[in-house]
Parts: C-alpha cells; structure tokens; sequence
C-alpha cells in the first residue's frame, strides 16, 4: 500500500464513487442483529458512540488481544508526530542482524519474498499508526502482510518496510449469540474455521485454510460456502481501519483508525468490500456467520485421461443446475495435476456437499459411474489402467473441509499465479486445456495445476454492483492457472509466465469463437 495518499479510485463495475477526502467520523455507531446484519445501535456495552475516546490502548489491552471493532473507538486520530514515530513502539522490529529475519521475510512463494529494510509486528493500535508514520517520514514503500501467500509479492518490500499483523493482530473471537466473528487482520481462515465451528457456525472463507483472512477478504473472496451465502467480502458487516490520514504544511501525516460499515463510514466500507487493499491497514473484521453442519462431505476423485470427455459431459450437465443454485450446498474443483508417481498429467475432482456423506455420494453418483473402480483410503495410488477411477472421498469435520489442499499448497516452491474465467467449459475446451497443460507441466514446472472451479456464484450475481466495489459479479467461473518450480533459474520466471499466458490464451480463444470477450484481467486475489 502507498502511505502518500488513500486511493480513491472505483472500480469499473461501480456505479458509486469513492470520495478521496478523509471519511467523516460517523455520527451513530452500529451494532448487529441475530442474523448478523448492521442496524443502528441501542444499548450495547461494546459500542462506542460518536466523539467517546477509548480508554488509553496501552492500559486497556494485555498484548494478547488485538483492538479492534468491539472495544476501539469510531474514529482514533494519531497523537504521535512522524518525527517520533516507532521511538514509542511497543511490538517487535527486526533487521537484517536480526536470527529471526529471514523468517519475518519468508513468504508462502519463494519468488514473493523481498528483503525488506524493516519488519515491525505491531502490538496495538498506536504501532500500526507509527508504522504508518514512518514510512511516511522515511519516504520507504510499506506493504502489509497477513497470511503472506500473494505470489505477486503485494505483502512483501524490497528496501521497505513490512508491518506483519500476523503475531499481535490474529486473534478470533466468536460472538455466538450474533452470529458475528471479530477477526484479526493477521488472522488465517484456519483460526476462523476451527473457533467458528465450535459454535456451530461457519463463515464464508478460502478453499485453503492458511490464506491470510485480510487479503482474501479485501480481493473479494470465494469459497466452498459461496454458493450458500455469497462472498466473504459480502459478508463483511465491520470492520476496523487505519488510513494515512493528510500531510499536514510540515509534510507529516497523521493516521487514523475507523470503524466503517454501512452506517458509519460507508464509503470507506463500500471501497473495502472487494476493492483490493489500496485504502488502508484493516486491523479487524466484523464478519457474519452463517449456522454449519458439523460434517459434511467431500475428498478427491482421480481420472485418468481417457475418461475426459465423459467426465465433463457429465460435470456440464450437472453444472446446469447446481451452478445456478439448484442444488443446494452443492460445489467441486476440478484440476489438472501430474500425478508423482507415473509422472503422466491426471485429472482430479473435489466435490463438496454441505451435508452427510450418504447423501453427499448420492448427490454426485454421477461421479462414480465414470471409468472402472478402484478404491483407496490412503492418500498414494499407483494406476495402470487409464481408466481407473481414484475414490478417495469421506466425511470429515468441517473445520478440516478448507484443509484439504494444504499438502499440494505448501510453501517454499516459486509460484507463478494468474487466472481468467469462462462461461461455459464442455469437454472440447476441457481436453484442448488438458492438452497445453500436459505440454508445459514438465520438469521443473511438473508441480503445476489448473484448477477449474465449480462454485456458484448466483448469489454473487445477485448483488447490485453499488453495494460493494467487487468488480467480477457479472463474470463466469473462475479457472487458476498455478506454475511451480522449486529453484530460481534464470529466465523460469518469465517461462511460467509464458506457460501461463498460453494456458490462458487457450479458454479464450474458445470465449472468443462463441462471441464472447476475454477475460484478460481475471480474478484479482488471482493475480
């Protein structure tokens, strides 16, 4: 993030603008009904209304918990000048002397890291305000790192300085009663999933359960639960926010933190529900929970090629309903992979049901009528026979559903990221991608996916464009094009992009043939 100025631009799909000006203090405070929705608060004890200042943060807090929305204040002005900036900081500051450094730079991509000047893990509030500050006075980029995993390298800084909210800024705490979350900006989907589920609640997260809340949420956010209850940016009800403020006429800023949602601060609120995270350091969501069954049911299933074209016969037929939301709690990944063993491309499906395993397996029979049978329990499988079906699917906790691509989603390899999205994917589209893929996926690329999503996004649609600045409502389904290598090499960079970009060229040339545009910008959190 850029610490001269808060972005003020709107996205293409809005319709609302957002005003450049620093937001005014709200004039009533919000609180939350049983279902999770904002309305004007009454009496609620957590609630700061306009103009109270809350008790000094470095009396009020124990270092454990991070302030936020349920304890700070509307709007907190910063105290401190630049010139004294981080001589008052209470958190961790590491160099490059520091044992710990390299660690406070490493990041989920090799090829993300960056050799920052300084990582400062702020404690409270009053650090990530002195962060801010110095940066500003040291005229040094600043990036914020949540659960460090863009491949892009947006929360790392070369010569920089990284605030990571990941130590001080992570805790979860579940207001069952309201079904709300209060959630750190450093906090990962793991955290969520596991205090949430113990109340029976679940909120709308990421597909891999070490993806940092904060940048999934601020990108926009889809999910296993999308189809049910929309995107996690949409779900977002508060959330706490420090912005860099003006230059004053010595040149100093003064940042200030805010509490913004549809009633206090709703053009800040607007821009941060899918805007990206140009506006400021969000320290703490407000998220709404939605009521989860403790099991569901999901797994991989494994083709071999020859079984392609029936697969995606079977999974565009199947996607004629379930992808318009006929088929309630209802969604799959579908990737391409070079299977460790035989070293020959494969293809995997992920379906996940909302529900018991027996009729989870019922729902997607048809999954099970394709190629011959061969099951397994374990993880590893050897097959021969091209049309050998992999079952490996089961009822599992919840908690554990996000989990399941954690093996393939290891940090320490370079990773290209980049992704687009399609209307339609029958099986001509399917086998040509399936093609290029088994092409490129040689070594050292032999660790890359494409992953074809299969979550419905009706209720996405569904929402006017003007109530968030997510821009994507109106665009197909989502394919991610992930290029591994596991050591810098000259020119591999540019190579995974070069494989990406033919990856990508290929959906579109069948978008364009059926007079359709090309996605070239795709999915932001996919860049």
């Amino acid at each position: 993030m850029s610490v001269a100025t808060t972005a003020s631009r709107r996205t293409a799909s809005s319709r609302r603008s957002i005003p450049s000006r620093t937001p005014s203090p709200s004039r009533q405070p919000i609180s939350s009904g049983a279902a999770g929705s904002p309305k004007q608060a009454t009496r609620n004890p957590r609630l700061i209304s306009e103009g109270q200042r809350s008790p000094s943060v470095l009396s009020s807090h124990d270092g454990q918990n991070s302030p936020g929305i349920h304890t700070s204040i509307s709007h907190q002005d910063s105290s401190q000048s630049s010139s004294t900036a981080l001589e008052s900081f209470f958190g961790q500051i590491v160099t490059a002397s520091h044992p710990d450094y390299l660690a406070s730079i490493s990041r989920w991509a090799t090829n993300a890291q960056r050799p920052a000047r300084l990582v400062v893990y702020p404690r409270f509030m009053t650090d990530v305000i002195a962060a801010i500050s110095y940066a500003h006075r040291n005229s040094i980029a600043l990036a914020v790192c949540g659960g460090g995993h863009s491949c892009a390298g947006t929360s790392s800084s070369d010569g920089g300085l990284v605030l990571d909210l990941s130590r001080h800024f992570s805790r979860v705490r579940i207001d069952a009663a309201n079904r709300i979350a209060f959630v750190g900006g450093g906090a990962v989907w793991r955290d969520v999933d596991e205090a949430a589920i113990q109340h029976g609640l679940a909120a709308v997260g990421g597909t891999v359960n070490h993806t940092g809340v904060g940048g999934l949420t601020l990108g926009g956010g889809y999910g296993w639960l999308t189809g049910q209850h929309g995107l996690a940016c949409d779900n977002v009800i508060a959330a706490t926010i420090v912005t860099p403020g003006a230059a004053n006429w010595k040149g100093d800023l003064h940042p200030s933190s805010w509490t913004v949602s549809a009633v206090s601060n709703p053009d800040l609120f607007f821009a941060i529900r899918g805007g990206g995270g140009n506006f400021g350091v969000v320290t703490e969501f407000a998220i709404k929970l939605h009521p989860q069954s403790r099991v569901v049911w999901s797994g991989t299933v494994i083709y071999a090629p020859g079984v392609l074209e029936d697969l995606f016969d079977a999974l565009e037929e199947w996607w004629s309903e379930a992808g318009m939301g006929r088929r309630l709690g209802e969604s799959a990944l579908v990737f391409f992979f070079i299977d460790p063993v035989s070293n020959e491309a494969r293809i995997g499906v992920r379906p996940f049901f909302n529900g018991s395993g027996l009729e989870g397996r019922d729902r997607f029979s048809f999954l099970f009528s394709i190629g011959k049978f061969f099951f397994v329990l374990a993880l590893g499988y050897h097959n021969e026979a091209l049309e050998y079906l992999v079952d490996q699917t089961q009822e599992l906790p919840y908690e554990k559903m996000n989990a399941q691509q954690n093996e393939q989603a290891q940090p320490g390899d370079n990773m290209y990221m980049t992704g687009t999205s399609r209307a339609h994917f029958p099986p001509i589209v399917a086998r040509s991608l399936f093609s290029v893929f088994s092409d490129i996926a040689a070594p050292p690329y032999n660790a890359s996916a494409v992953i074809v999503e299969y979550l419905p996004l009706h209720l996405v649609r569904a929402q006017p464009s003007d109530l968030s600045a997510f821009p994507g409502r109106g665009k197909g389904d989502n394919i991610v094009f992930l290029i591994h290598w596991p050591r810098d090499r000259e020119g591999a960079l540019d190579t995974a992009r070069a494989h990406a970009t033919w990856l990508k060229e290929t959906v579109w040339s069948f978008e364009r043939a059926a007079g359709r545009d090309a996605d070239s910008d795709g999915y932001a959190n996919y860049r």
